[in-house]
This record gives C-alpha cells, sequence and structure tokens, in this order.
C-alpha cells in the first residue's frame, strides 16, 4: 500500500474517505449506487484515504455475523483495499486546531477525523450521506450528476456540457460525465468557512447493510437512472441476530434453538374458534379499541390474577402483537430529547422505538450471571428529563424475573418521580417453581403510571397471529389511542373474536407455567450433563449458559461455530446490549418438542 503524502492544495486527484460500510457496499455486494465510486477509484480519478484505525475498523466490520453466510474473503477484500487505497497514520490535532465536530457514533468520528487529516476533499459516511469538506472546492466528476440536478450552470459553461466523454475500465462502460465545472461552480457557492466541515447533502445512497443479500434492482430502468435518496431514520439498524442465526441453522441443519417461537402446534380449539368467527361473518373491521367481548375477556383474567380491575371500554386496548404495543406506547409518550431509561440486556425493538420517537436511551447493564437490578444506579439514573422507564419481566433474553421485593423498591423509588413506566410482560403466564407473576398491575402506584404490555402469541403458542393488548389508566390509553388509530388502526376481526371465545376457559393459561417448567427441567437436566455452565431460569422459555469452559470464542463467534460444527442454534446474550458487551453466555429457546430438545441435547453432549 503506497504512503501518503502530506496535504497539497494544487493535486488534481481528489481525495476521498469513505466509511467501513461504504466499502462493503463495493467490496461484498457490488451495489449498484457505489459501482460509480469503485470505477474512479481503478481507474485513478479519485485517491481513496485510509488509515491503520479505519482499517482496523473495516477488518471489524468484516467479521459481523451478516458475512458469515456470504462466505466473503475477508483477506481478499481487505487486499482490495490496501490495492485501491492511500496509506497514511493516525495522528492527534495539532495544539490549536480547530474542533471537529462530535458524531454520535464513535466510528463515524474515525473517519471524519481521517478526512479532516488527510487533506480529503469529501467523505462518504455510514449513512451514505456525501459530505463536502470545506478544505477545497475541487469536484470529483462521479458525483456530478447529483450537483448538476441541484443546480443549473450558467450559459456560458452550456457549450462545455454538450459534449460528454465515455471512458471505458477494465471492459466496464462508466456513464457519460461532463467537466468538473459544473460541480465547481455548485460548490464554490458553499461556504470555504474551515470549520464548516460538512454540508447538508442528502445520502448518496440507501444501504444494502441492512439485509445479508444483493439489493434487488428493478427488471429494467433507464440507464443513468438512480433511486432517490434520503437520510435512514435508524441508520445504525442491520438485520437482527435471530435473523442471521435462523438462516445459518437453515443452511447446516441446524437443530434451532436460537430464535423465540415453539415448533409445535396450538390448541386446535383456539384454530376452530377463529374459523368459527370467519364463517358467522366477523370478517369486516372491529372498533379502533378491539372488539368488546375480547377487552371485557382481558379486563376479567387481570382482575381475576392480579386484583386490578381495568376499565374495558376506557383502559384496554387490542394490539398487533406486543412489539407495535411497545412501540405505539413509546412514540405516544417520548417527545424529542425526552430520557428513556434502558435495562440491558434488553429486547432488540427497545431501542429503535426510543429514536424513531427522538428520545434518548440512558442504559442500565444488568450483569451475569443472576442479572439483578441495580435499583442504586436506577435511581441515580433518575433526571428531570426523564420520560420514561421500561422494564420487562419475565425477563428476555435471561430467564430472571421480577420479585414482589423488586417492585416495593421500584415504587419507592418513582413515588415522587414525574415519569411512566412500561411493562413488557409478554412471558407473564411463564413463571416457575410456583412463584406467581408480579404485575406492575398488582401495585397500585404502579399501575397508576404503567403501560402494561402482554401477547396472546407466546400464551397460546400462536407467535405468527401477532395478537396482543395493552392496559393503562384511562389518560394514558386516551394517548396511546391517538397513536394507534394512525399506527395500525385495529387488529384482525376473526382472531379478536375467537379469543374472546377462547378466553372463557382459563386452564390454557393457568397451567402453562406447568407446561412449560417440565420443558424447562427437561433441558436443564440434559445440558447439567454437558459442560455448560447453567444460569437460573425463573421464567420465560429461554435458558442461558456459560460457555466458558468449553470455548474462549466471543459470544456471537462462539453461536456461529456451534451453529456449524455441532449443530445448534443459538443467540449471544451480547445481541441484547447496544455495544460489544462480552460475558461468555448464549441463549437457548426450549419452546420445542421434547424429541427437538433431545436432538439438541445429544449434539451438545459432544462438546
Amino acid at each position: 500500500m503506497p504512503s501518503l503524502p502530506g496535504p497539497d492544495a494544487s493535486r488534481d486527484t481528489p481525495r476521498v474517505v469513505l466509511d467501513s460500510n461504504v466499502w462493503i457496499d463495493i467490496l461484498v455486494f457490488d451495489d449498484a449506487a457505489t459501482r460509480p465510486i469503485h470505477a474512479a477509484l481503478r481507474r485513478g480519478a479519485l485517491d481513496a484515504v485510509i488509515d491503520t484505525r479505519c482499517l482496523a475498523e473495516l477488518s471489524r466490520v468484516l467479521d459481523y455475523p451478516q458475512f458469515a453466510r456470504r462466505e466473503v474473503d475477508k483477506a481478499a477484500a481487505l487486499a482490495s483495499v490496501a490495492t485501491l487505497s492511500v496509506m497514511t497514520t493516525h495522528a492527534a490535532p495539532a495544539a490549536g486546531a480547530v474542533a471537529l465536530p462530535r458524531c454520535k457514533d464513535r466510528d463515524d468520528q474515525k473517519f471524519l477525523e481521517l478526512a479532516h487529516a488527510a487533506g480529503a476533499d469529501w467523505l462518504v459516511s455510514k449513512d451514505r450521506a456525501l459530505l463536502k469538506l470545506a478544505r477545497r472546492t475541487a469536484a470529483i466528476s462521479v458525483f456530478e450528476s447529483r450537483s448538476r440536478r441541484r443546480s443549473q450552470p450558467p450559459a456560458s459553461s452550456q457549450a462545455a456540457t454538450t459534449e460528454p466523454r465515455t471512458r471505458r475500465v477494465e471492459g466496464d462502460t462508466v456513464k457519460p460525465t461532463a467537466p468538473a465545472a459544473i460541480a465547481a461552480q455548485t460548490m464554490a457557492r458553499r461556504s470555504a468557512d474551515a470549520r464548516n466541515l460538512v454540508t447538508n447533502e442528502p445520502p448518496l445512497c440507501r444501504s444494502p447493510m441492512n439485509a445479508p443479500h444483493r439489493p434487488i434492482q428493478p427488471a429494467i430502468r433507464p440507464a443513468n437512472a438512480m433511486p432517490p435518496s434520503f437520510p435512514s431514520r435508524l441508520p445504525n439498524v442491520g438485520t437482527t441476530i435471530f435473523t442471521v442465526m435462523s438462516a445459518l441453522a437453515t443452511e447446516h441443519g441446524a437443530v434451532n434453538l436460537g430464535q423465540g417461537f415453539p415448533d409445535f402446534g396450538c390448541d386446535p380449539r383456539i384454530v376452530d374458534a377463529v374459523a368459527k368467527a370467519m364463517r358467522d361473518g366477523h370478517n369486516q373491521y372491529p372498533p379502533m379499541v378491539g372488539v368488546a367481548p375480547l377487552r371485557e375477556a382481558i379486563a376479567g383474567k387481570i382482575a381475576a390474577i392480579h386484583g386490578h380491575r381495568y376499565d374495558a371500554q376506557t383502559e384496554i386496548t387490542v394490539t398487533a402483537g406486543a412489539t407495535q404495543a411497545l412501540l405505539t406506547a413509546i412514540l405516544a409518550t417520548v417527545h424529542p430529547g425526552d430520557e428513556v431509561i434502558v435495562l440491558e440486556p434488553t429486547y432488540d425493538s427497545y431501542l429503535p422505538s426510543i429514536e424513531l420517537a427522538g428520545g434518548k436511551p440512558v442504559f442500565l447493564t444488568l450483569e451475569a450471571p443472576d442479572y439483578r437490578i441495580p435499583f442504586d444506579k436506577l435511581a441515580a439514573a433518575i433526571t428531570a428529563r426523564t420520560r420514561l422507564l421500561l422494564i420487562n419481566t419475565p425477563h428476555n433474553p435471561t430467564g430472571t424475573v421480577w420479585h414482589a421485593e423488586d417492585m416495593r423498591q421500584l415504587e419507592d423509588i418513582v413515588r415522587s418521580k414525574d415519569l411512566l413506566i412500561v411493562s413488557d410482560e409478554v412471558y407473564e403466564h411463564m413463571v416457575f417453581d410456583g412463584a406467581p407473576h408480579q404485575s406492575v398491575a398488582r401495585y397500585p402506584e404502579l399501575a397508576a403510571r404503567s403501560f402494561v404490555v402482554s401477547s396472546f402469541g407466546k400464551t397460546f403458542h400462536v407467535t405468527g397471529w401477532k395478537i396482543g393488548y395493552v392496559a393503562a389508566p384511562a389518560p394514558l390509553t386516551a394517548e396511546f389511542r391517538k397513536v394507534h388509530q394512525f399506527n395500525v388502526f385495529t387488529v384482525n376481526t376473526p382472531m379478536q373474536i375467537g379469543l374472546a371465545d377462547y378466553l372463557y376457559n382459563p386452564a390454557p393459561y393457568l397451567e402453562l407455567p406447568g407446561f412449560y417448567q417440565r420443558k424447562r427441567d427437561f433441558f436443564r437436566s440434559g445440558l447439567a450433563r454437558t459442560r455448560f455452565k447453567l444460569l437460573p431460569c425463573e421464567g420465560t422459555y429461554f435458558q442461558c449458559v456459560d460457555y466458558s469452559a468449553i470455548s474462549d470464542l466471543p459470544e456471537a463467534e462462539f453461536a456461529q461455530w456451534l451453529t456449524r460444527e455441532i449443530g445448534v442454534a443459538a443467540i449471544p446474550v451480547s445481541a441484547f446490549y447496544h455495544e460489544p458487551h462480552e460475558s461468555g453466555i448464549v441463549r437457548f429457546c426450549f419452546a420445542k418438542r421434547e424429541e427437538t430438545l433431545a436432538t439438541a441435547l445429544e449434539r451438545l453432549g459432544s462438546l
């Protein structure tokens, strides 16, 4: 890799810094939107700059799970970067240097610092924004079409643009480009202030990183057409670990104990009840808040179990699953800049929902092996800006539960605070060893400020039906429904009618703890004969294990190895944190038939 000369304002070749995700688009996905950049690099029309820190960041990104199934040749990819780039070394800013704007993402900061230090003209950033650096105004012909769309050149330059030239690079035809004067005139109108490092240019292209496959292109499109580009609302969201591991399990014929869904059927009576509702003509829109018989059944169920009577008309809302309920509760209550306390490890929909609302997550870490609530840190985390506290019991992924003393401590902490609670209780009927589920609905002071979220999909083994509910005091429910009506508006009618009929018999959900405890005990007894160390499992249908006696691999790598080589898929618990957090623990799901669990245990026994 050649070394980089010092900044030279007289150089003819523009200098560009590419974020690691843009390099991935070029090297792995061959994304259509980045092909012009690749072609310009190969023909020497651009100089790409990289330093040791950014090269290490790119190397780390290439280890992400979504590339495993593509069998990306990491060494070859990094060699291509070496061929296409010039290398510099990272240097600390000189004394008195103009301070750079801080990026929310620390990896973005590396690339911004590199672009500034190397005298780069352009930075193509993580969300594909094309950032013009104020150091120079030289234009890059590969980006000229975007500039031309924003500003027509003056008449004196029209003649220069009437004869576009076409160049050929290694057999690939590059789109005709006009002289750089058009883009130069556009950029010259922008501020030359050295502190104004970036413009408000829209993103260069959308990211294919959100799916581990090549983006689907239209069958027919004009040769010079580009899809409109826009800033991502969730630039840091990619493919979930559940999708990655399930795909890997399918590819290698592994027993999938990763994603949390049963491999057995539901009660035929609930299917019959839904089918009857369809035949009886319940196939049109129901009320926005849910059909009255189902809301009455939910209210009665909560009152019977927890002793709190919610008003079915004003305090119960039927939702399209728990994830929609969580998103709607967050959007209804969190304003831009509000703080939301999140206990990690955490269910993966919480953070994107907070981000969409413009909130700021405040993280508290639950540490292995017991994952107990650090109430002293929780109390200290509450400020005047705290709007919401998210809690989850029984807890995914750890299988821990909140106890009565935990709820009383929470009551004491929030009593004088002006904050709301979203209590994710989708595993409420999976609490073991005779312990009752401690819902916030049992505690009047907590119930008065809480949205309680639950899921029929989890309770009745019908996760694909996506139907749940929210119980909350009338003022909170009124705000919830304002968002709900423009989110999903309502939930499918026949399933509501069928569930209302099915709920008249409480036995299916009252017997659920014993049903899953038998599966838990069978699975734990088998794991006890392996080298895994069992963590407590008080609730849910998840069992966490410590694999430190087996391997010192990071959790994501161990989960992939376990899937490929042993034939059992698990989920790394580190995937439930917002930044790397290694504990040497993976999660198994035991909501499976006994023969499925037996097969998995036989394979795990070989370790």
